[in-house]
């Protein structure tokens, strides 16, 4: 079933705009190492799904883009995973580029990874990036109150969302679609945590943005830290290819229970 979801042009709207006023039935409990986000940038989104509005309940999925793309590039993906009784947000990263797409923090260059195959990035903007996404889900939980809340990303915005997944305790499922694991997250993958979402990770084997070796060892960190994850390595590049979204609407709706 096609579930519409709205253009760009007509919901890249504030979420006190695009969301009911109202309150949830309960506080959503945050971990004890989730920051506060209060100063945090509101984002714009784009939303769609058999929800109304006003509906409360069932499942939400949140969408983050990769560096340099379109506010509403992962529409399409949100229109492949669509589900009754579910709400997809695709938020636009805080930073506009000059080539009109844009980003959760600055890169300049090619992806930089230590010995460890593990991903540098500017901590300062990545707490900014993580601080507005916890904001969005935040938000979501109080007015919409979902039955589950899942948080996928492409690219920079894989990164992010495993960083926000870590961070949060609202996130029941993570999907890193050909992201890498970011020095800021490392630590925070050995954190105590009464509960921890489940990981997915896809991969192209070729892929010659961010390392596949980055990609195992992203893998393999987690696992040490007795994580489940569900790996997904393939024979392409930096992209996402339809068996991906197969495995990953299994992942999400599948297996979830």
């Amino acid at each position: 079933m096609a579930l519409p979801l709205i253009s760009r042009r007509q919901a890249l709207l504030a979420l006190a705009a695009a969301a009911p006023a109202c309150h949830s039935r309960a506080e959503p409990q945050k971990a004890a190492h989730e920051p506060e986000n209060t100063a945090a940038e509101a984002l714009q989104f784009a939303t769609g799904g058999d929800l109304g509005e006003k509906d409360r309940g069932g499942t939400t999925v949140v969408l983050l883009h990769g560096f340099g793309a379109s506010a509403d590039d992962l529409i399409a993906l949100a229109r492949e995973l669509a589900r009754p009784k579910t709400r997809y947000i695709v938020p636009a990263g805080p930073i506009e580029l000059p080539n009109g797409g844009r980003a959760w923090w600055p890169m300049h260059g090619r992806a930089t990874y230590d010995a460890n195959q593990v991903l540098k990035a500017p901590a300062e903007k990545v707490t900014s990036a993580r601080l507005a996404v916890q904001k969005l889900l935040s938000t979501l939980h109080e007015q919409l109150a979902p039955d589950a809340l899942f948080l996928l990303g492409f690219s920079q915005g894989a990164m992010l969302a495993l960083d926000v997944a870590l961070a949060a305790s609202s996130v029941d499922r993570v999907a890193v679609l050909s992201g890498a694991l970011l020095d800021e997250t490392v630590e925070r993958i050995a954190m105590p945590r009464s509960r921890a979402p489940a990981v997915f990770v896809s991969h192209g084997r070729k892929d010659p943005v961010l390392r596949f070796q980055g990609a195992e060892r992203l893998v393999e960190t987690l696992k040490s830290s007795h994580f489940s994850v569900d790996f997904h390595p393939f024979e392409g590049g930096h992209e996402i290819t339809a068996q991906t979204t197969a495995d990953l609407r299994a992942f999400l709706f599948d297996s979830a229970g």
